[in-house]
């Protein structure tokens, strides 16, 4: 059987048959589970729109500081090159001064062997006549003719010497105003790329309040050398009179003195030849014992005498100070000398049952004497630095290749002229061969930030900047970018009408901020396959301006940068509310949270 239906008649039925209360229900899910999605994506929107942001502030932050300390770093550098420069035209002079030192010594030697020499001979030939006084007469004038030949090398030396030194002091002036201009240089090359980092980075940023005040504190401590006699990198000129500077000074004197050739160092490597000793007859030492059973003595003579020619001479730059300032000068020193030593040394040793074998006498002598064969001086000063007799009287046994030390008689000889002493001779008219040195030129110094501990305690007249965190040679970047410069949700749904689908995007202070800290630091290299960056000694070298090895990182924010930076740049006071320290004169803590507390503002 065929079953037939009319499709409109059984749709009629079955809607006939349906509650009407249950009409559209699936439209209120739908409406709420739209609204969520919405809320959710704008959500997602704003809060990806907001990373995206403060992450390209961020780079911007991180780019600007980075690229300043790069500058910086460029400058340390480059101011250490010149500072090589200057100290080997400084050596230079210290060659020239030593060739003078060196001929005068042998000008000199000639006067001795007169001395030693021909005048006794003469008087000989007085009452023998004959061969003898001929022999003389040929000896004096063949010196004669040697000497006549070494004073004319050691005016030309002089001469070339004057010439040289005006030209050394002429082109380390260059060297250093140009290190000064670097210096200014850079300072407007940080502004320009602080400007020029920020705008390609992140258009919309600018340096926030806390921004700003980081920056001035790092310019102040970095380059206002003149205004701040703390800051960071240091002018150091010959006119310097404070205690850090004449201390930076001495330091750079020392960098030059430990870069003389060895010619300048210690001419001839102390050379020493030994003419007699009496070790070499075997004649010593001689010892003895007697015993008693019970007791016994032995005993033990040890003697030796020599003699041995002597030759030491260096060069040094020293410094005296007049009217509260240092004057450095070049000076030179040669000897050639006769030492005469002598040692003698005495055992006794007493043996008994009860105490053994015991020492009751140790008794050493020792003396030497020399008696001078040559001595050459020279210097090279300024006129309110040449070193007289007293000056030279204060050197140190090591100084001028040891000769204060080594042939102490010869240095200080005194006798008139021309046999006269180092010491002596040095402040004569003969030895002072330029007077109008300017000294050593003006040249940038950075403050030894690693040894500032150690200088304090050594120095407690030097005054140092407080490491604040934000000073040179670190810099902190503070960054900002307007709410209103940051496209959102409201930009997106026209925030000016009425839709109830726009979502507050508020900020603090309505501002996105953002920290970056960079330091300009030193580091010599110590890698195993570049050997020739490495110290000889291994040992650790402290930042200078005498080494190229300046570079710039990025180092992580501090505490103190960090609480400023949320009170200042994002004006969250609350910042303040873990700040305590201690009272002068056991007065307690002072606590800024319970202030804070009392007036309502945590």
């Amino acid at each position: 059987m065929l079953l037939r239906f009319k499709s409109h008649q059984f749709t009629k039925q079955l809607s006939q048959k349906m509650p009407q209360k249950q009409k559209g229900q699936a439209i209120v899910y739908v409406l709420v589970f739209t609204t969520v999605l919405l809320m959710s994506m704008l959500m997602l929107y704003n809060s990806g729109k907001l990373t995206s942001e403060k992450m390209q502030l961020q780079n911007a932050a991180d780019a600007t500081a980075y690229s300043i300390s790069l500058l910086e770093a460029r400058e340390l550098n480059f101011t250490a090159y010149t500072n090589r420069a200057m100290i080997g035209n400084e050596i230079a002079i210290a060659q020239l001064v030593g060739l003078y030192s060196w001929f005068d010594m042998w000008s000199s030697t000639m006067d001795f062997f007169d001395l030693y020499i021909i005048q006794p001979l003469d008087i000989l030939a007085a009452s023998s006549g004959g061969l003898l006084s001929a022999l003389t007469t040929a000896m004096g004038v063949i010196l004669d003719a040697l000497q006549a030949g070494v004073d004319i090398i050691k005016a030309g030396i002089a001469a070339l010497s004057k010439i040289a030194t005006i030209g050394v002091a002429a082109i380390n002036l260059v060297y250093s105003y140009a290190q000064e201009g670097m210096h200014y240089v850079t300072i407007f090359m940080t502004v320009s790329t602080l400007n020029e980092v920020i705008t390609d980075n992140a258009p919309n940023a600018k340096l926030s309040e806390f921004g700003f005040f980081a920056l001035a504190a790092h310019m102040m401590t970095y380059y206002a050398s003149s205004v701040n006699p703390v800051s960071f990198v240091q002018h150091n000129d010959s006119t310097e009179s404070e205690d850090f500077g004449k201390f930076m000074r001495q330091q750079y004197a020392a960098t030059v003195n430990g870069s003389r050739d060895d010619f300048s160092l210690d001419r001839d490597g102390g050379f020493s030849y030994n003419l007699f000793t009496l070790s070499d007859l075997g004649l010593f030492p001689i010892s003895a014992e007697l015993n008693l059973g019970l007791v016994a003595t032995r005993f033990e003579i040890d003697m030796d005498m020599g003699i041995d020619l002597e030759r030491r001479g260096g060069t040094d730059l020293r410094y005296k100070e007049s009217g509260g300032k240092q004057y450095y000068s070049w000076s030179g020193v040669d000897i050639i000398a006769m030492e005469f030593w002598y040692l003698f040394q005495l055992t006794v040793d007493v043996y008994t049952i009860l105490t053994g074998w015991d020492n009751i006498i140790d008794w050493d002598l020792d003396f030497s004497f020399d008696i001078p064969l040559g001595i050459g001086t020279g210097q090279i000063a300024a006129s309110s630095g040449v070193l007289n007799q007293s000056d030279m009287w204060d050197a140190e046994d090591e100084e001028y290749g040891g000769a204060p030390g080594d042939l102490p008689v010869t240095y200080n000889f005194i006798m008139v002229d021309p046999y006269q002493g180092a010491a002596q001779k040095m402040a004569e008219t003969g030895s002072k061969i330029y007077t109008k040195h300017k000294g050593l030129p003006g040249f940038n110094s950075v403050t030894p930030v690693e040894a500032i501990d150690a200088l304090q305690d050594a120095h407690p007249s030097f005054d140092f900047q407080e490491d604040l965190g934000f000073t040179a040679p670190y810099l902190v970047i503070g960054l900002v970018a307007e709410k209103e410069d940051i496209t959102t949700s409201e930009d997106v749904l026209n925030s000016n009408s009425s839709n109830s689908l726009n979502m507050d995007n508020d900020l603090q202070d309505d501002e996105l901020g953002t920290l970056a800290k960079s330091e300009v630091y030193f580091s010599r290299p110590t890698d195993s396959l570049a050997t020739h960056f490495n110290r000889d000694d291994g040992r650790t070298e402290y930042g200078s301006t005498y080494n190229p090895f300046w570079q710039a990182r990025l180092v992580d924010t501090g505490i103190a940068e960090r609480v400023l930076a949320l009170l200042v740049q994002q004006k969250q006071i609350w910042a303040l509310s873990g700040v305590s320290f201690e009272l002068p004169g056991g007065l307690g803590e002072f606590d800024l949270n319970d202030i804070l507390q009392d007036l309502g503002l945590i």
